[in-house]
């Protein structure tokens, strides 16, 4: 089962997927967590993102997820913190500066992608969490907002995607419950 954890950065995606990843593993299943791709690259992200970043992105997260296909026999959840939709809702940000990917090829191979998340589930900005500061991270709350915006515009295009509570502890409850129950066949996708 692969889960796909989405949303505008610095909304706790990341937390959110330790922390799931952590219980699921309690439950006595085998989880792998691909990590978000753009932490892995070293070309110029968010505001100066362009055509080659998005590109590489794309093909750099198919490929993490291809592999954790062939994975599947060893692990029953494969949770993405990020994934295509995010790389797609960047895209769309650059292509407001005229620097999206031309390729609608690319794009459509992108976009038939993501429905091979079997789960998905859209983070929403909690405007009390301020942007963490790391260097990557942009912290101008308008630009924030705006990738909110096309995060959820990309996230339409996903099957089954659920809007995730602003809670913690809910969004926790949420997703373990989710996976947990389609696993045991209580629940269709």
């Amino acid at each position: 089962m692969k889960i796909l954890i989405t949303g505008a950065y610095s909304t706790g995606k990341s937390t959110l997927t330790e922390e799931v990843s952590k219980l699921l593993r309690e439950d006595g299943l085998s989880v792998l967590v691909l990590s978000d791709s753009s932490r892995e690259i070293n070309l110029p992200l968010n505001k100066n993102q362009g055509h080659d970043t998005t590109l590489w992105l794309l093909s750099w997260q198919i490929s993490k997820e291809r592999l954790s296909q062939a994975l599947s026999e060893v692990y029953q959840v494969v949770i993405c913190d990020r994934g295509i939709p995010d790389i797609l809702a960047h895209n769309l940000e650059a292509g407001s500066r005229g620097q999206g990917v031309r390729s609608e090829i690319a794009l459509q191979k992108a976009l038939d992608w993501c429905s091979s998340y079997d789960l998905s589930f859209l983070s929403t900005i909690d405007d009390r969490i301020p942007v963490k500061e790391d260097g990557v991270r942009v912290t101008d709350p308008g630009y924030r907002r705006q990738m909110e915006e096309f995060a959820t515009e990309t996230a339409s295009s996903l099957k089954a995607c659920m809007t995730l509570p602003l809670s913690f502890e809910e969004r926790v409850i949420f997703v373990r419950s989710r996976i947990l129950n389609i696993l045991s066949g209580s629940e269709g996708t």
